[in-house]
């Protein structure tokens, strides 16, 4: 979950009418809020199923989990995919909510944390993440970190199809030419060359959920930067 979500600008929170909140959107919506998600719609699914009363009663529940969070006063849409009712509003929400969302910065340093890395036969190494700043395109010199190996870039992807260029905010794969596979893991970086270096030492600030324990001296903890500002 946190590493298909990183990255993402806009959520749509699924409760089903007829169940409402679970554990599991608790979990989703707690690393949402963890990853700085900003805007999002809420939907309500199967609400055919359900009678007015207890489509209401879910809403309220809905809205006092979300309040004071970045959903609260989000729109909160009833939709059912067996009578299509609703789906019209949810379409029309997206496209208003998507044209709030200001763009990447493609045109900073690449960076590119890597999520998974295998082979594809006849290619080599290849490696995939979400671009969170700048962009890549084959033949360009990239820097592994944090090993500091140089490496090019023989073919890019976005969207299952081979690409020029690929920019801030897309999910990308990266054919690397030079390395194996077997060297690449998730946690490493490919980065603009020259522009960045490894440190083991960082200013934090950190933000506990109200369901985390509390944290003690020399707890060890995972932590997700935030993407750099231009």
């Amino acid at each position: 979950m946190l590493a298909g979500a990183a990255g993402v600008d806009l959520v749509l929170l699924v409760v089903a009418a007829d169940e409402s909140i679970k554990p599991q959107t608790r979990e989703h919506f707690d690393i949402c809020r963890l990853l700085g998600v900003k805007r999002g719609i809420v939907v309500l699914t199967k609400s055919d199923l359900v009678d007015t009363d207890t489509a209401g009663l879910v809403r309220l529940e809905v809205e006092d989990y979300l309040r004071g969070s970045f959903l609260d006063g989000a729109p909160i849409i009833p939709v059912s995919t067996r009578t299509r009712a609703g789906l019209l509003e949810l379409k029309d929400a997206l496209l208003a909510a998507t044209q709030q969302v200001s763009g990447k910065n493609a045109s900073s340093y690449l960076r590119l944390p890597i999520d998974r890395a295998f082979a594809i036969k006849g290619f080599g190494a290849v490696v995939t993440g979400t671009l969170i700043s700048g962009s890549v395109a084959p033949g360009d010199e990239i820097q592994l970190f944090p090993g500091g190996e140089r490496l090019r870039v023989r073919g890019v992807q976005s969207g299952g199809k081979t690409v020029d260029r690929a920019h801030a905010g897309q999910r990308t794969a990266v054919n690397l030419a030079g390395i194996e596979h077997t060297a690449l893991r998730r946690g490493m970086t490919l980065a603009t060359p020259g522009k960045f270096r490894v440190t083991r030492r960082i200013d934090a600030l950190l933000e506990l959920l109200p369901s985390a324990p509390k944290v003690k001296q020399r707890t060890r903890v995972h932590f997700i930067p935030e993407p750099a500002k231009p």
